[in-house]
């Protein structure tokens, strides 16, 4: 994580599982309040020796993690249930 704000934006960078690829990611997530409802958007840039089969993957990876098992967590108000 290089950069915070709260509520708003979260910059991370680093290969993320693409580690000796000669990859390297910057990762920006925006969030933005409308009401009650909070919209995530998600900004990947890549670098180095991305092949066209790696940009695939990236973008697959965060398909998977956003849309397929985010997403259905949050709809289903997951994210609200108290642990502990």
């Amino acid at each position: 994580v290089t950069h915070v704000h709260r509520g708003r934006m979260l910059r991370m960078v680093g290969p993320l599982g693409l580690a000796g690829k000669g990859v390297e990611l910057e990762m920006l997530f925006r969030f933005t309040e409308a009401g009650a409802e909070t919209t995530l958007a998600l900004e990947v840039h890549a670098f180095g020796k991305l092949t066209p089969e790696l940009a695939e993957l990236v973008q697959s990876v965060w398909h998977h993690f956003l849309v397929e098992r985010f997403e259905p967590h949050v709809k289903a108000g997951k994210h609200r249930d108290k642990k502990g």
